[in-house]
């Protein structure tokens, strides 16, 4: 009993001594405070290098696909959006009008559905699944559906407008909305420009030719070919002024430049 009082008398003194609380206070406050910076170091790092992790979430904005029925050599304009998990996109390739929504997966792929539904009745509609590959840090994306049909979209580069080689598109009046024809455009020694393209009309295939020369200001002077099976059906003129991201211009029929229609020139893939 004695000792179980001096025990309780002891513990009462040891509350009421305010020293000793006050110096184990300060001294947890100061360990506190010497490990926050540190923390805080090690957290600023972590978001610094998340930071500085690339994405490969595609780009917003504006693509060239080879996707649908669209023939061989042509392509067609998509509108892409994403928020960096979703992906989601809009097109419109006669007889079809389509939309795509899916994922990026964590290698940058993109795994889309295509909801593809035909602008009559009588076409029909068809959903296809397909996953993309990421190429070239995401300038092109490329896969096949389960049927072997190749769907590719290539981000429209923000040219200068500055004729180079390589592969451009050409759009004119008469293809329809939203479709342009891959043109490969070169520079021979002598410094005059050729290109060659084809594509589909009501007529069959076409193959089309044109060379020209620069001007100073940037502009092309272009005499262009159609031939249909070897046989010319269409030659004329053009004169592409230089633009913000391409050319543009107005073209004819045998020797006139204008009269026709407006023919554009923007690049797809520069050598």
């Amino acid at each position: 009993m004695t000792h179980g009082l001096a025990s309780g008398q002891g513990a009462a003194r040891r509350r009421a001594t305010p020293g000793r609380s006050m110096v184990l206070g300060l001294v947890g406050l100061a360990l506190i405070g010497l490990g926050a910076p540190g923390c805080r170091r090690v957290r600023a790092r972590r978001a610094a290098t998340q930071s500085t992790q690339p994405s490969l979430a595609p780009r917003s904005g504006h693509y060239w696909a080879r996707i649908a029925d669209v023939p061989e050599g042509m392509r067609v304009r998509l509108s892409l959006e994403t928020d960096g998990a979703r992906v989601r996109g809009a097109y419109a390739a006669q007889p079809w009008d389509g939309e795509l929504d899916g994922v990026v997966r964590a290698d940058g792929s993109l795994a889309v559905r295509l909801y593809e539904r035909g602008v009559t009745q009588s076409v029909g509609a068809r959903d296809r699944d397909v996953v993309l590959r990421r190429e070239r840090g995401g300038a092109r994306y490329v896969g096949q559906d389960r049927e072997g049909h190749v769907v590719e979209l290539v981000r429209a580069p923000m040219g200068d407008g500055e004729l180079r080689p390589g592969v451009w598109l050409a759009r004119w009046t008469g293809l329809p909305a939203g479709m342009a024809s891959e043109i490969r455009v070169s520079r021979d020694p002598d410094g005059r420009w050729r290109g060659v393209y084809q594509y589909q009309s009501g007529g069959g295939s076409r193959d089309g030719s044109f060379q020209g020369t620069l001007s100073r200001d940037g502009s092309l002077d272009l005499e262009w070919t159609e031939t249909n099976d070897g046989t010319t059906v269409a030659r004329g003129r053009a004169t592409l002024r230089r633009g913000r991201f391409g050319l543009r211009g107005s073209y004819g029929i045998e020797g006139h430049n204008e009269g026709v229609g407006e023919w554009i020139f923007e690049p797809l893939v520069a050598e």
